[in-house]
């Protein structure tokens, strides 16, 4: 048969194709070889791989089809790239990243990336995902899983001819599902789902089927779907209730009442889609202007001769907020703030819950009061705070809540969403992206990070002794006034409204009088039990344990920026200070964890419904408010800058204007709903207490304080009263002894100290009489800017158009270093090269593009060992030579040691310097 012209150039097209696939095959066969197998791509990828540039072709292919995958036909949305390699390994994909709100998350803001095979890590972090599909409500249940077929469609394997496709067998089942499921019976069929979808991600032999038609409903399973919702048999298919439910009531409406029950109908599906509605709109855009300078120009403007060292500004993004301690030199990026990177793993937005079916929604609407906010504290509560000028919402009704309703969508706390949303708005529209969760967290609850629910309950055993439970109930009482808990409860009743729950004990942490102070009996939670030992056996990690990888940053005042501040304001300047009360407390937490915060007091159970003290990443999320609030100020009025060291503030006012009143600036706070500490604050001043240290800007000294110098001769002498201590007491210490250090440091010694030597040598110094230190920084600067940069291949270093590069194959693959840990290394080496080169007594300018660094470095510490183990040499090193470090972020491309981190130095000239390389302590380590 004679071919057409059509079928020409289909064969030729076809030809071509397969040509193509097959080159493309052997490439990527060439470069896993030449990569060791390293697929992430980016900058660190083998430099040998820019070679198959040379054979792209940007020509238009008509006969070549897209290859995104999207979730329904001409959908601008694709399906990530990542979850498409996870379904053709055969990995279940959590439904809910299959949402379109999942789908939409293409910058990784609220997902991490994964990888195949999974990781245990990734394994982890599935099964977290997981657990939140058991939530989703029917509409987004049912889009994800429609997208799954989609997805399924395209990887599955090819059906035999004439038998259904592997999708449309899948299809079938979703008809099924939605064919019996009415709101009222959801969680059921979600259940069903769930498992039918277990059935077919099960592990089998290849080919092998299974042993369940999953385009007809299995009665069996609806059965144990029943059971795990708490059912009883039968009650996936009994519609006896349907008449109480909001489409039976608008099916009997008449007249008007139509009306009135859709516009009900459609407010409570507001709700469950977007949380609590009874604040009313929290959309930035929807937020009116609020507060006295809300429309006004700013008051007064900085001296205009050129850029103040004061301002940070970004040409690329606009003016950003948080402004640093500027550097004693003119950037050469203008001292842009770092954009931080996305957090990948944040779970911040609302779970969805059961309670979102049609049926439900009637019952939950009776108990919308009892999510709404207190109002903000009037100025007799809160100092000299007036009130806010936010409406303040309903009071919140002492009335115990419902179980169900304490686990799905409670609330209780002061802050109000529509104050953060305003001034979120403000903010460059980067940063709006990072801390996009925190109007839903005000309005909703926080997530604390990933944290498994357990399969099991587990109860707490006390930590506390027999003669302190007097303490606890006496602290259980003041938390239930306060709004901080919730109950009590029977444990059987929350195992049947939501099921099982872990406990959190409790334990007393006595803190001595003082000449000053009463002695202090603080009842704090243990979020870091179980330990690891105990974990097998118990059946669950500790909050902790599971929360140790999350890397939520904030700003965090340091003493050294304290000393930044203070030492380059002008003779005029002042400063007024205060503390948050309730700190933590004032935020709440996520209603959907709360089966891990739940704890027993005389038999009786507890949920705690705000931010919880000692959870690990509490500290990031409450520091991320302050951020917030520390830039408002800011705005309000040019002439301050704000910082905030957990629940300490810290406002300086160094400007040619008149600085605001105290009373305006707590207006500002509490236009946030924040409640200032009744007495831990300071009006404006020259000389002030702030962080245990007492501060002379008119001396330009910093000294120790008696009362905190007494607390931590205490604290050594009790240490060294003893043959054995805890590592909780050790670190405890150490912290005491790195606070003090940073303003009056100890002489290095050449070798370490044992222990309890170390402490003496501590305890004789705290006893000298005048703990007195200047705070004036070095008034010379190293004339260079030093860059340095870490790769999978290695570190590089560039000073003053000098590279040196330093090679580590294979380095990155072992299991306790990552990118961060080189790029710490890299600052060691950048540190130790240009004091090689002269630098001493003077200010060093360090140009690093690692986020992670830059913010461990300012804070002083990592959750890496090895990160903390740099970080300690470059300050013993920096302080031997008096250098004082200024650290900068720049973006990758503008990083001159980029090129030799990855060993090509080819464009400057050789440094040729002999250092200590930072990663023999690590290699010793390892060999071990």
């Amino acid at each position: 048969m004679a071919l057409t012209e059509e079928d020409i150039v289909l064969l030729v097209a076809r030809t071509r194709r397969a040509e193509r696939e097959e080159e493309a095959q052997r490439r990527a066969q060439e470069e896993a070889a030449g990569a060791g197998g390293d697929d992430a791509g980016g900058r660190d990828r083998d430099i040998a791989a820019t070679e198959r540039s040379k054979h792209m072709s940007l020509l238009h292919d008509k006969t070549i089809a897209e290859r995104a995958i999207h979730p329904w036909p001409n959908s601008s949305i694709r399906i990530p790239k990542d979850i498409v390699n996870l379904a053709r390994h055969g990995v279940q994909i959590p439904l809910i990243w299959l949402t379109v709100e999942g789908l939409l998350d293409t910058s990784g803001q609220h997902r991490k990336f994964v990888t195949v095979p999974p990781t245990p890590k990734v394994q982890e972090y599935l099964a977290a995902a997981y657990e939140k599909d058991r939530f989703l409500p029917r509409g987004a249940f049912s889009q994800a899983l429609q997208a799954f077929i989609a997805l399924w469609n395209a990887v599955g394997p090819q059906a035999p001819a004439g038998t259904a496709s592997q999708a449309s067998l899948l299809e079938d089942m979703h008809l099924a599902i939605l064919s019996h499921a009415v709101d009222e019976h959801w969680p059921i069929w979600r259940a069903y789902a769930k498992k039918v979808l277990d059935w077919v991600f099960e592990e089998r032999a290849p080919g092998e089927g299974i042993g369940l038609n999953i385009a007809e409903i299995d009665q069996r399973l609806v059965a144990e779907a029943e059971r795990e919702c708490k059912y009883p048999p039968g009650r996936a298919i009994d519609f006896t209730n349907s008449d109480n439910t909001m489409v039976g009531k608008l099916l009997r409406a008449e007249g008007s009442e139509v009306a009135r029950v859709g516009a009900e109908i459609d407010q409570l599906h507001r709700a469950a889609t977007f949380g609590n509605i009874g604040t009313g709109d929290t959309s930035a855009s929807a937020v009116p202007p609020s507060g006295p300078r809300a429309d006004r120009a700013p008051r007064g403007i900085l001296p205009s001769a050129g850029p103040s060292s004061w301002q940070r500004r970004d040409y690329d993004r606009g003016p950003q907020p948080f402004q640093r301690a500027p550097p004693s030199y003119p950037s050469r990026d203008g001292g842009a703030w770092p954009q931080r990177a996305y957090r990948a793993e944040r779970d911040y937005y609302p779970a969805r819950t059961p309670q979102f079916c049609t049926s439900c929604l009637e019952m939950e609407s009776a108990r919308a009061g009892a999510r709404t906010a207190t109002t903000v504290p009037a100025a007799a509560t809160a100092g000299v705070m007036p009130p806010s000028t936010f409406a303040p919402a309903p009071t919140q009704s002492n009335a115990t809540p419902s179980v169900q309703s304490v686990f799905s969508s409670f609330r209780r706390s002061s802050l109000q969403a529509p104050a953060f949303a305003h001034a979120l708005e403000q903010l460059p529209a980067s940063f709006r992206a990072r801390l996009a969760h925190v109007v839903p967290g005000v309005n909703n609850g926080f997530s604390m990070g990933e944290l498994a629910m357990p399969s099991r309950t587990i109860l707490a055993p006390q930590h506390f002794s027999k003669e302190q439970a007097p303490l606890i109930t006496a602290w259980k009482d003041k938390a239930l006034e306060d709004g901080f808990a919730v109950g009590p409860f029977s444990g059987r009743e929350i195992e049947d409204s939501v099921g099982p729950f872990a406990c959190v004990p409790l334990t007393v942490v006595h803190t001595p009088a003082t000449e000053t102070k009463a002695e202090k009996n603080r009842v704090c939670f243990n979020a870091s039990w179980p330990t690891n030992v105990e974990s097998g056996s118990i059946g669950i990690r500790s909050i902790n344990d599971e929360l140790k990888e999350e890397e939520w940053e904030c700003e965090w005042l340091l003493i050294n920026e304290v000393k930044l501040l203070l030492s380059q304001a002008r003779s005029t300047a002042c400063a007024m200070g205060f503390d948050l009360a309730d700190a933590y407390q004032q935020l709440p937490n996520a209603p959907w964890q709360r089966r891990r915060f739940v704890f027993a007091v005389d038999g009786e159970f507890f949920v705690w419904i705000v931010g919880m003290f000692g959870i690990a990443t509490m500290s990031a999320l409450f520091g991320q408010l302050c951020d917030v609030l520390c830039w408002w100020v800011e705005r309000c009025f040019p002439s301050v800058r704000a910082r905030h060291f957990a629940d300490d503030h810290l406002v300086l006012h160094d400007g040619t204007v008149p600085c605001p009143s105290t009373e305006e600036v707590y207006a500002e706070v509490a236009r946030f709903g924040w409640k200032v500490h009744a007495t831990k604050h300071f009006s404006w001043s020259r000389r002030f207490v702030l962080l245990g240290f007492d501060w002379d800007m008119d001396a330009q000294t910093v000294a120790l304080t008696e009362e905190k110098r007494s607390k931590y001769l205490r604290k050594l002498s009790a240490i060294l009263s003893r043959t054995a201590v805890r590592y909780k007491e050790i670190s405890s210490v150490a912290g005491t002894l790195i606070h003090v250090r940073s303003k009056a440091p100890l002489p290095q010694p050449g070798h370490p100290d044992p222990a309890a030597a170390e402490l003496r040598d501590w305890l004789k110094f705290l006893k000298t009489p005048v703990l007195v230190r200047s705070f004036r920084p070095p008034t010379a600067s190293f004339p260079h800017l030093v860059y340095s940069d870490a790769s999978n291949l290695g570190c590089g270093v560039v000073i003053d158009g000098k590279a040196q590069g330093w090679e580590l194959p294979g380095m990155i693959d072992h299991e306790e270093v990552d990118i961060g840990v080189m790029e710490a290394w890299a600052l060691q080496l950048a540190l130790e090269a240009c004091i090689s080169m002269g630098a001493g007594d003077c200010v060093v300018r360090f140009q690093v593009d690692n986020l992670g660094v830059v913010y461990a470095f300012r804070k002083g510490r990592s959750r890496s060992r090895w990160t903390n183990s740099c970080l300690r040499r470059v300050a013993e090193v920096a302080i031997a030579a008096n250098i004082t470090m200024s650290m900068a972020y720049v973006a990758s491309a503008d990083n001159l040691a980029d090129a030799p981190s990855r060993g090509d130095c080819s464009r400057f000239a050789p440094l040729n310097l002999v250092l200590a390389a930072p990663w023999q302590e690590f290699m010793g380590a390892a060999t071990h």
